[in-house]
């Protein structure tokens, strides 16, 4: 979890709650126990981070990265007052305040969009891409590094869904949160998790263990920075 959500979680105490943490939890209906511990840099869970965003009206863009209108209606207005209209040489796929979400279906169905971005038709033509079965989310952490890096941007094949068909890098849910990581079936039909950073060790989830994993996508392009 980054610095930035624990500062805007303070700074909002502070400024729209008086410093008084209970009227925040309150507010965004979470047990003041809870609030407390993120308080003290707990990092919570995906479903609480959605909770405590959509309470309060915050884009999740702000409140974990400090990036863009703090408020959610200011990202809307920002997105209806855009000039840039797609053609019909491009595709206009939607990038999703997906920190906000905690599943598959969510991040389908959630109608929290901060932008559509353009791709040249033929380009996702010829990566075999769909269009209404794909979305823009940005990488979290420094896990997948140095393949992917915190900020960066991917593009997610949705089709590929509940299914690992290749050793590639697939957005999962993961026990309520949403992931990016190199997946692997072995020979005995285990799955493994895999973090492309060697500080990050690797997981292997066998059937017998019943540990809930969502495949959302497959991670058909990603925009790193450099």
């Amino acid at each position: 979890m980054s610095n930035f959500f624990h500062k805007n979680i303070e700074l909002i105490v502070i400024e729209r709650f008086n410093n008084n943490l209970k009227e925040m939890s309150r507010a965004v209906g979470i047990p003041y126990g809870t609030l407390n511990s993120i308080m003290k840099g707990v990092s919570p869970s995906a479903d609480k981070i959605n909770q405590i965003a959509e309470s309060l009206g915050l884009s999740c863009d702000w409140l974990l990265r400090g990036v863009g209108p703090m408020m959610y209606a200011d990202v809307v207005e920002k997105m209806t007052e855009s000039d840039e209209k797609p053609t019909q040489d491009y595709v206009s796929i939607p990038r999703y305040d997906v920190y906000c979400s905690a599943g598959a279906g969510a991040l389908v169905e959630s109608e929290r969009i901060i932008e559509h971005i353009n791709f040249k038709l033929e380009w996702f033509i010829d990566m075999g891409l769909q269009r209404d079965k794909a979305a823009l989310i940005s990488v979290d952490g420094d896990s997948m590094a140095p393949t992917l890096k915190n900020g960066d941007m991917v593009l997610v094949d949705l089709r590929e869904r509940d299914r690992v068909t290749a050793d590639a890098i697939y957005v999962i849910d993961h026990d309520g949160t949403l992931k990016v990581k190199r997946l692997r079936k072995t020979f005995t039909g285990d799955l493994m998790i895999i973090s492309d950073n060697p500080s990050y060790p690797h997981e292997t989830i066998r059937q017998s263990d019943g540990v809930p994993i969502r495949v959302v996508g497959r991670v058909a392009w990603a925009g790193v920075r450099m």
